[in-house]
């Protein structure tokens, strides 16, 4: 071979080498632009196909279809919607679900043999459970406006979708979308069509103050009304219609503890079939008869409905998601508020890795670590505010608010804590942002609302004596609460029994107390209340105070809900003082929602002169009780209650607040009351990476904190200006 045969051979192994190298890169190129998120628990809505052979799910907001028997799921539902509440089709070709986007839900119909889906209904409303009526090509459906008003309607399967007008109407009938129930305040939360298509029984809320989740059959036509159950301490939901039409199947929850029961319809009597603590199970039945799946703590179990024996279905749901790449960050050049004090750093400097502040100091940056590469973002702050992100202490994020979490992120809010949820819908929620498959604020979630009447149906479980207060704590611990919350109508002893047991497991405890009033709750070792405008409760003269079991609930509610009209007790008397001062010894923190309590202008015209003059009066004594708070030593945390988190902020500053403790309000104290101060909250060395840039300084006017220039969380830029 001659010597240029020889480089030719040479420089085409070397081509091929490249081109192999080439080949490897993009390999792991392709690798790294996605991840797989295996998922094992995270189960809502089960519905089991006609043939018994498959289960359809939600698992964190999208639909996946999983053999009865367990195993690899397969997953139906993409896109960035949350997708819910399954149901096949009679013949099993099509399965029907809600997806709620930013504008509102649509009734979508999926055909499983070619993948194809139509919008066969759309709302402004969330869409709840959905099921095909047995004999006609219709589909019923929960139209979910609020907590307190949602309604069954159906609609033709083989239409195009439909819109309801402005006025909320729609063409009624065969040939349009139809609503069955009606009312203002009333709800219905799940629903039964009979095997023959005559009548469909309804988990219903009727009235409220206390509002009760009865059974009661409808029947179709001519529409006529049979009451089955009624009582004040018992929960009845997820109803299903037995196979052969002669039973209700459904779960009940009476204190803390929830059974499945199995109702006859000709006899009126009632069976308990399996029992355990709250874990907000849902049921689907098994067309032969025999066997109901049963979703309990976002798992899937299989339970013989004669004997009440139990057994998982093991299953894993492995989400392909896209990759989060390591981008490591340098922030120069800043005056940062750390959290700890309320001094300002000058010419900060913050090095963030893996997530996490790895250090931070002051004065000149290395050479070396001034140089930008791939991996390092270097962030000039051009000696701008730096922060820790906001923490909102007091914010529901249900569903009905799901696509909030974007503009929050916007605003500097990058964990809240949810006081008071559906607790398997926050858990979801909760694991969704965490995976990336939705973008929000991180949740710490304090599960539903303990109280011994109900006043939010939607999210509250029933305790009226302290012995069912433990099993109820330790469930709660074990699907992963971060706290409890209590409510308004929960007796004394009841409240201290929660709040002992919740001690024993680590968990912190807050509430919206009434009943309880604030220096009972103190007492028995509650770690914040919420809500300033009760502080009043626990200062009411005992002739007026309601007598609750000792008279009808409804006089002890009206009681209750007039002493917020009373002369309250000064806040700078003994009394209140004298309680301000057991707080802070105690390490109570307050969350006062001052907005929620501050009317406008344009409530003058709902109040009325007089109304209005109460009003203002309310607001000056809870703005001077949160003052009065802050002078006695009482740590201050910042909650909006679905409001405004930076008004509450300015209304913090209006009333005279120290802004550097607003600051700490909004930040250290919302991670210090979940005991978890260590981990967020503060922009020092060793905790998460949330952070937030801002164009002025808030401790010189607290609506600089409206200047967001920029926002990162867990050591990632979601929002920049």
């Amino acid at each position: 071979m001659s010597k240029y045969g020889a480089k030719s051979c040479m420089r085409d192994v070397l081509v091929l080498l490249m081109l192999l190298m080439s080949v490897v890169s993009l390999a792991h190129a392709r690798g790294s632009v996605s991840r797989t998120v295996d998922v094992e628990r995270g189960v809502q809505d089960p519905a089991i196909s006609p043939d018994g052979k498959t289960l359809a799910v939600a698992v964190l907001g999208k639909i996946w279809l999983v053999p009865m028997e367990g195993g690899d799921a397969r997953q139906l539902s993409f896109g960035t919607e949350w997708q819910s509440h399954p149901a096949w089709s009679t013949d099993g070709r099509f399965l029907a679900y809600a997806e709620q986007h930013r504008t509102g839900s649509e009734l979508i119909v999926h055909a499983l043999a070619d993948g194809t889906r139509r919008s066969i209904f759309r709302t402004e409303f969330q869409i709840g459970q959905i099921d095909y009526h047995p004999t006609r090509p219709q589909l019923f459906f929960i139209e979910d406006r609020n907590q307190f008003a949602a309604h069954l309607w159906s609609v033709p399967t083989g239409r195009a979708a439909s819109t309801k007008q402005a006025d909320g109407s729609t063409a009624a009938g065969e040939d349009g979308p139809r609503q069955w129930t009606f009312g203002q305040t009333e709800a219905v939360w799940s629903f039964a069509l009979s095997p023959d298509g005559t009548q469909v029984a309804l988990e219903h809320v009727g009235e409220r103050f206390p509002s009760v989740r009865d059974l009661v059959v409808m029947n179709l036509d001519p529409i006529s009304v049979e009451r089955l159950t009624s009582s004040p301490q018992v929960d009845e939901t997820s109803v299903r219609w037995s196979v052969d039409g002669a039973s209700l199947i459904y779960i009940d929850r009476e204190e803390g503890v929830e059974h499945l029961t199995i109702r006859s319809l000709r006899q009126g009597a009632a069976r308990r079939v399996y029992s355990s603590p709250y874990d907000g199970k849902q049921l689907a039945l098994h067309p032969d008869g025999k066997t109901a799946v049963l979703v309990a703590g976002r798992k899937v179990f299989r339970v013989d409905l004669e004997s009440g024996k139990s057994s998982p279905i093991p299953f894993r749901a492995s989400f392909v998601l896209p990759a989060r790449l390591p981008v490591d960050l340098l922030i120069t050049n800043a005056r940062l508020f750390d959290g700890r004090s309320a001094d300002v750093m000058e010419q900060a400097n913050v090095e963030v890795k893996a997530g996490r502040i790895l250090r931070v100091w002051q004065g000149a940056v290395p050479a070396r670590s001034s140089k930008s590469s791939s991996a390092v973002r270097v962030i000039d702050a051009k000696g701008r505010f730096l922060m820790a992100g906001l923490v909102d202490s007091h914010y529901h994020y249900w569903r009905h608010f799901l696509y909030s979490g974007e503009d929050m992120l916007a605003k500097g809010i990058t964990s809240i804590r949810d006081p008071g949820a559906d607790l398997a819908e926050s858990l979801n929620l909760r694991d969704a942002i965490e995976h990336g498959l939705l973008t929000g604020p991180r949740i710490y979630t304090l599960g539903p609302l303990l109280d011994s009447y109900s006043y939010k149906p939607m999210v509250d479980v029933l305790l009226s004596r302290p012995e069912s207060a433990s099993a109820l704590v330790r469930s709660l611990h074990a699907q992963g609460v971060d706290g409890i919350k209590l409510y308004y109508f929960l007796a004394p002893e009841v409240s201290a029994a929660v709040i002992t047991a919740a001690k024993a497991v680590g968990l912190p405890v807050t509430g919206d107390m009434a009943r309880t009033g604030w220096p009972a709750a103190i007492a028995a070792g509650i770690s914040g209340v919420n809500h300033a405008n009760n502080y009043y409760y626990g200062f009411v003269p005992d002739t007026q105070n309601p007598q609750w079991e000792k008279e009808p609930i409804k006089v002890s509610m009206a009681r209750l809900g007039l002493q917020q009209y009373q002369p309250r007790p000064d806040p700078k008397g003994p009394a209140v003082q004298q309680m301000l001062r057991d707080m802070a010894a105690r390490g109570v923190m307050l969350d006062a929602t001052l907005t929620a309590y501050f009317p406008t202008g344009m409530e003058q015209i709902r109040y009325g002169l007089d109304n209005w003059q109460t009003e203002t009066q309310r607001a000056a004594d809870l703005s001077t009780l949160t003052l009065e708070a802050h002078r006695n030593g009482v740590q201050l945390l910042a909650g909006s209650d679905n409001n405004s988190l930076l008004d509450e902020l300015e209304r913090y500053e209006q009333i005279g607040v120290p802004n550097a403790v607003i600051l700490q309000a909004a930040t250290v104290n919302g991670a210090k009351w979940l005991h978890k101060e260590r981990e967020f909250g503060t922009a020092t060395a060793g905790s998460r990476a949330d952070l937030l840039l801002l164009d002025a300084d808030p401790l010189q006017q607290m609506k600089n904190i409206r200047s967001v220039a920029l926002v990162i969380k867990d050591g990632r830029v979601v929002s920049e200006r």
